[in-house]
């Protein structure tokens, strides 16, 4: 192999886009406008080598560029280019021409893949075909990170939420479905690559829900607080019925608009569409997800692109720096010096890191109004009673008991959590309800607060209140079984928690019931 001279890139740098272009080839994507490949090639420095590690991106921002250069990589793999247009000059008064100079003076060089990475099967288009039909689903002990909502100053409105896809999927069973490709590349294209083109056409054996597609395109990109959804002004969410799915990351008008010979397919998929082309969608009787931009992209370079890169890398770099090893013996033999001990350590170092930037997110977030939040607490809860009490109730000889989870925040009066509390002083009262509206059926129901349990949600709260979150899902388990396994009248309409001596509880049972105890009652 050939050794860098003063003037190129580090020897692991130039083994990432050797696996970039290997797994995503270059004359994929679509030269016509997009600009790929290795856009900013830092010099090799061999007294300040960077580490072996590359951090992936949607978007090389100000942000992501401090992290990389604070984690001492020698490559960012940004999957927009930061570079679109031929640029007259480089300053340090443009924010992205300041973060290129920057990581070019620490070494660091990007490559940014774009449309290459669309167009290849099994790439970017694929993954988002996956989600609607089913074929991937995150692992069971993933969820959502938006499920806190960040407190704001607003008196309306919650801090920004962003989607945050699952770092890991599993196969599962597709909806049975074809697919095709909606604008093939241009040949020749290189060999085991013959499906590559912009754009998946998905298109179901039998028409399936709009609604269950949605929950699958939510569940695979993190459960976001909401995203945009366009219907026919004549239909409702649950009675369209969809047979063919036209799919595009990004900005996807230009590939999905025209994708059958007769129009755009039943639901577009992609990440944003003007509102032109939204309108003229629905009023052909098609109906469009949007999840903004990047947000059909970020999943894949979370689960898919970094798994791939860094299996072609750890290949790469095994062979490369053998190479270069060999190289250097025989340069040794005829007395080169110098950069060779660089070159050396470089070469021995079999580190190879892939990670997906922290700071990376889409530009818009979503917030939700208050009085909207503060009902996500009974919203879960309404549902099940809804669906659920007739069935609890027609039992008949069953202890017809409904136990409805609930929190000590509702006695707390702290600030910043007023919609979360007063969700769970709701869920309290609306257990009373239950009682009286059930009463002829024989409903017995009442609350219990599960104990202080270190839940995603609990991790958004302030860090000196994690100290007191030990209890565990057991507590919680095991008390409701005791409190059910038999019908006890006295608990109706009452809050217990799991955290109580249970003992002492059913002590004082006579009390608790003469005394109108563990309710929440007007006293005059």
């Amino acid at each position: 192999m050939s050794l860098p001279g003063p003037a190129t890139s580090s020897p692991f740098t130039r083994a990432v886009v050797s696996s970039m272009r290997k797994i995503y080839p270059e004359s994929l994507a679509d030269k016509s406008w997009d600009n790929t490949g290795l856009l900013l090639e830092a010099p090799f420095n061999p007294a300040r080598r960077q580490k072996n590690s590359v951090l992936l991106a949607v978007d090389l921002t100000k942000a992501v560029a401090d992290e990389a250069i604070k984690r001492r990589d020698s490559a960012i793999v940004a999957y927009h280019p930061i570079i679109f247009r031929g640029l007259k000059s480089i300053t340090l008064n443009d924010p992205q021409q300041q973060s290129l100079l920057r990581l070019a003076q620490e070494g660091i060089s990007v490559y940014c893949p774009h449309t290459a990475v669309d167009a290849v099967p099994d790439g970017m288009a694929d993954w988002l075909c996956d989600l609607v039909t089913g074929a991937i689903s995150p692992d069971s002990n993933e969820s959502s990170k938006n499920a806190a909502k960040l407190t704001s100053s607003s008196g309306s409105y919650s801090q920004p939420t962003y989607i945050q896809p699952p770092s890991s999927i599993t196969a599962s069973s597709p909806t049975p479905h074809t697919r095709s490709t909606i604008h093939p590349s241009a040949c020749p294209v290189p060999e085991g690559f013959e499906d590559a083109g912009m754009g998946r056409l998905v298109t179901f054996s039998e028409p399936q829900p709009l609604a269950s597609i949605i929950d699958l395109i939510a569940r695979g990109t993190g459960n976001p607080a909401g995203f945009s959804v366009a219907i026919p002004q004549s239909a409702s969410l649950d009675s369209i019925q969809i047979r063919t799915v036209g799919v595009c990351p990004g900005s996807g008008a230009g590939v999905l608009m025209k994708a059958t010979s007769s129009g755009p397919p039943d639901l577009l998929f992609t990440g944003e569409l003007s509102h032109h082309d939204a309108l003229a969608a629905i009023e052909r009787g098609s109906a469009v997800v949007a999840l903004f931009h990047s947000n059909t992209e970020r999943g894949y370079v979370r689960g898919v692109m970094r798994r791939k890169l860094e299996q072609a890398l750890r290949e790469e770099w095994a062979s490369s720096s053998k190479d270069g090893l060999s190289t250097l013996e025989e340069m040794a033999k005829q007395g080169g010096s110098g950069v060779m001990d660089g070159l050396e350590a470089a070469f021995r170092d079999q580190e190879v890191r892939v990670d997906v930037s922290e700071n990376d997110r889409d530009p818009y977030g979503i917030i939700i109004r208050r009085d909207l939040e503060a009902i996500e607490g009974l919203k879960g809860i309404f549902l099940m009673c809804k669906y659920f009490t007739s069935l609890l109730t027609g039992t008949a000889d069953g202890p017809k008991t409904m136990v409805n989870i609930n929190s000590v925040a509702v006695h707390n009066i702290r600030p910043e959590t007023s919609a979360y509390g007063t969700s769970k002083w709701a869920v309290l009262k609306f257990t009373e309800f239950l009682l009286v509206e059930q009463a002829k059926e024989g409903l017995l129901a009442f609350s219990v607060h599960p104990g202080g349990i270190m839940t995603q949600l609990a991790e958004a709260m302030p860090k000196e209140t994690h100290a007191g979150l030990t209890d565990t899902p057991e507590l919680t388990g095991d008390t409701i079984a005791f409190l059910t396994q038999k019908r006890r009248e006295w608990l109706a309409g009452r809050y217990i928690s799991c955290t109580w001596d249970m003992q002492e509880l059913l002590d004082r049972e006579r009390e608790i019931e003469e005394g109108e105890k563990l309710k929440v009652r007007l006293v005059l």
